[in-house]
Protein backbone atom coordinates (compact mmCIF):
# COMPACT_ATOMS: atom_id res chain seq x y z
CA UNK A 1 0.00 0.00 0.00
CA UNK A 2 1.59 3.26 -1.12
CA UNK A 3 0.87 6.31 1.00
CA UNK A 4 0.72 9.87 -0.26
CA UNK A 5 2.94 12.44 1.45
CA UNK A 6 -0.17 13.98 3.06
CA UNK A 7 -1.22 10.59 4.47
CA UNK A 8 2.28 9.93 5.75
CA UNK A 9 2.38 13.37 7.41
CA UNK A 10 -0.94 12.71 9.15
CA UNK A 11 0.22 9.31 10.39
CA UNK A 12 3.52 10.82 11.56
CA UNK A 13 1.73 13.54 13.55
CA UNK A 14 -0.59 10.93 15.05
CA UNK A 15 2.29 8.70 16.18
CA UNK A 16 4.45 11.65 17.28
CA UNK A 17 1.63 12.86 19.53
CA UNK A 18 1.42 9.41 21.16
CA UNK A 19 5.19 9.44 21.75
CA UNK A 20 5.45 12.99 23.08
CA UNK A 21 2.56 12.55 25.50
CA UNK A 22 3.98 9.19 26.66
CA UNK A 23 7.33 10.82 27.41
CA UNK A 24 5.64 13.79 29.05
CA UNK A 25 3.82 11.38 31.38
CA UNK A 26 7.05 9.56 32.23
CA UNK A 27 6.56 6.54 29.98
CA UNK A 28 9.72 5.64 28.03
CA UNK A 29 9.53 5.37 24.24
CA UNK A 30 11.68 2.73 22.58
CA UNK A 31 11.02 3.89 19.04
CA UNK A 32 8.46 4.96 16.45
CA UNK A 33 7.63 3.62 12.99
CA UNK A 34 5.31 4.98 10.32
CA UNK A 35 4.17 3.45 7.06
CA UNK A 36 2.48 0.16 6.22
CA UNK A 37 3.31 -2.61 8.70
CA UNK A 38 2.98 -6.37 8.19
CA UNK A 39 -0.04 -6.43 10.54
CA UNK A 40 -1.87 -3.83 8.43
CA UNK A 41 -1.35 -0.91 10.79
CA UNK A 42 0.18 2.34 9.55
CA UNK A 43 2.19 3.39 12.58
CA UNK A 44 3.51 2.21 15.89
CA UNK A 45 5.07 3.65 19.05
CA UNK A 46 7.13 1.24 21.13
CA UNK A 47 6.32 1.87 24.79
CA UNK A 48 5.93 -0.48 27.74
CA UNK A 49 2.50 -1.24 29.12
CA UNK A 50 1.87 0.09 32.59
CA UNK A 51 -0.79 -0.15 35.24
CA UNK A 52 -2.07 3.43 35.50
CA UNK A 53 -5.24 3.45 33.37
CA UNK A 54 -5.69 7.24 33.16
CA UNK A 55 -2.13 7.72 31.88
CA UNK A 56 -2.55 4.92 29.33
CA UNK A 57 -5.86 6.43 28.16
CA UNK A 58 -4.15 9.81 27.68
CA UNK A 59 -1.47 8.19 25.54
CA UNK A 60 -4.15 6.43 23.48
CA UNK A 61 -6.09 9.68 22.96
CA UNK A 62 -2.97 11.73 22.13
CA UNK A 63 -2.73 10.42 18.58
CA UNK A 64 -6.32 11.37 17.80
CA UNK A 65 -5.85 14.80 19.44
CA UNK A 66 -2.73 15.44 17.37
CA UNK A 67 -4.43 14.24 14.21
CA UNK A 68 -7.43 16.48 14.93
CA UNK A 69 -5.18 19.53 15.29
CA UNK A 70 -3.19 18.61 12.18
CA UNK A 71 -6.33 18.16 10.08
CA UNK A 72 -8.10 21.23 11.52
CA UNK A 73 -10.95 19.14 12.89
CA UNK A 74 -13.17 19.81 15.89
CA UNK A 75 -11.04 19.50 19.00
CA UNK A 76 -13.59 17.96 21.36
CA UNK A 77 -13.93 14.38 22.47
CA UNK A 78 -17.46 14.13 21.06
CA UNK A 79 -16.33 15.56 17.72
CA UNK A 80 -13.32 13.26 17.55
CA UNK A 81 -15.38 10.23 18.49
CA UNK A 82 -17.75 10.93 15.59
CA UNK A 83 -14.98 11.45 13.03
CA UNK A 84 -12.49 8.82 14.15
CA UNK A 85 -15.04 6.10 14.72
CA UNK A 86 -14.94 5.94 10.90
CA UNK A 87 -11.17 6.30 10.39
CA UNK A 88 -7.92 7.24 12.10
CA UNK A 89 -8.76 6.28 15.66
CA UNK A 90 -10.31 2.87 15.18
CA UNK A 91 -7.88 1.38 17.70
CA UNK A 92 -7.11 4.31 19.99
CA UNK A 93 -10.61 5.38 21.01
CA UNK A 94 -11.83 1.85 21.87
CA UNK A 95 -8.61 1.27 23.83
CA UNK A 96 -9.18 4.44 25.85
CA UNK A 97 -12.80 3.41 26.46
CA UNK A 98 -11.65 0.04 27.82
CA UNK A 99 -9.23 1.72 30.24
CA UNK A 100 -11.41 4.33 31.94
CA UNK A 101 -15.07 5.06 32.61
CA UNK A 102 -16.91 6.69 29.72
CA UNK A 103 -17.88 9.66 31.90
CA UNK A 104 -14.17 10.40 32.50
CA UNK A 105 -13.15 10.45 28.82
CA UNK A 106 -14.12 14.06 28.09
CA UNK A 107 -12.04 15.32 31.03
CA UNK A 108 -9.10 13.09 30.05
CA UNK A 109 -9.43 14.37 26.47
CA UNK A 110 -9.13 17.97 27.72
CA UNK A 111 -6.02 17.13 29.76
CA UNK A 112 -4.48 15.33 26.78
CA UNK A 113 -5.33 18.19 24.41
CA UNK A 114 -3.58 20.63 26.77
CA UNK A 115 -0.39 18.55 26.69
CA UNK A 116 -0.52 18.16 22.91
CA UNK A 117 -1.09 21.90 22.41
CA UNK A 118 1.72 22.81 24.79
CA UNK A 119 4.09 20.33 23.11
CA UNK A 120 3.01 21.02 19.51
CA UNK A 121 6.49 22.19 18.41
CA UNK A 122 7.98 18.91 19.62
CA UNK A 123 5.25 16.90 17.88
CA UNK A 124 5.81 18.72 14.59
CA UNK A 125 9.60 18.30 14.81
CA UNK A 126 9.23 14.60 15.53
CA UNK A 127 6.66 14.14 12.74
CA UNK A 128 8.95 15.85 10.25
CA UNK A 129 11.77 13.43 11.09
CA UNK A 130 9.36 10.48 10.89
CA UNK A 131 8.23 11.47 7.40
CA UNK A 132 11.87 11.63 6.30
CA UNK A 133 13.14 8.47 8.02
CA UNK A 134 10.00 6.36 8.65
CA UNK A 135 11.57 4.87 11.81
CA UNK A 136 13.22 6.49 14.81
CA UNK A 137 14.91 4.90 17.81
CA UNK A 138 13.96 5.98 21.31
CA UNK A 139 17.32 7.71 21.57
CA UNK A 140 16.67 9.67 18.38
CA UNK A 141 13.19 10.62 19.62
CA UNK A 142 14.73 12.06 22.79
CA UNK A 143 17.38 13.91 20.75
CA UNK A 144 14.72 15.52 18.55
CA UNK A 145 12.36 16.64 21.27
CA UNK A 146 14.92 17.46 23.92
CA UNK A 147 15.70 16.12 27.31
CA UNK A 148 18.76 15.64 29.46
CA UNK A 149 21.80 16.32 27.28
CA UNK A 150 19.70 16.80 24.15
CA UNK A 151 20.49 19.35 21.49
CA UNK A 152 17.61 18.75 19.08
CA UNK A 153 15.65 21.51 17.35
CA UNK A 154 13.19 21.88 20.19
CA UNK A 155 15.49 21.08 23.11
CA UNK A 156 15.02 24.53 24.54
CA UNK A 157 11.25 24.01 24.55
CA UNK A 158 11.31 20.44 25.78
CA UNK A 159 14.28 20.20 28.12
CA UNK A 160 11.96 19.79 31.09
CA UNK A 161 9.89 16.99 29.60
CA UNK A 162 12.10 14.00 30.37
CA UNK A 163 13.21 15.42 33.69
CA UNK A 164 9.78 15.01 35.28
Amino acid sequence: MALSRAQLETIAVHEAAHAVVALDLGVPVGGIRVGPMPDGSLGFVEAPAHEEARREAMICLAGVVGQSIHEGRELTFAGAARVYARFGGEHDLPAARRLVAEEDLAEIWIETAAIVARDWAAIEALAEELVADRELSGRRVREIIGGPGASGPVASLRGHMLAR
